[in-house]
């Protein structure tokens, strides 16, 4: 049975894949090719994306951090109602 985390639907996913974008989703956002290392990295500073740089060259974005700036983090919105004083009418 597949499980879903943040959009993602896969029996298999690592807590890597979950804590961070993945090259293909983080290509998508800056419009460069998945190999593009230079290129995401250069995105990355010049828009002030926090990032971690792997063994591999990658550059490792929260996925947290990617949800809060693009507006895609859930919120809990806590709404107080206060209730007419009616005994004040009397």
């Amino acid at each position: 049975m597949a499980t879903s985390y943040f959009g993602l639907e896969d029996s298999n996913l690592s807590v890597i894949q979950i804590m961070y974008l993945t090259r293909e989703q983080l290509a998508e956002l800056i419009d460069c090719s998945p190999s593009s290392l230079r290129c995401m990295k250069r995105w990355l500073d010049h828009n002030g994306w926090p990032y971690v740089v792997g063994r591999s060259g990658f550059p490792k974005v929260a996925r947290s951090y990617h949800d809060s700036r693009l507006g895609g983090a859930m919120r809990e919105i806590v709404v107080e109602t206060q209730e007419p004083n009616f005994g004040a009418l009397k």
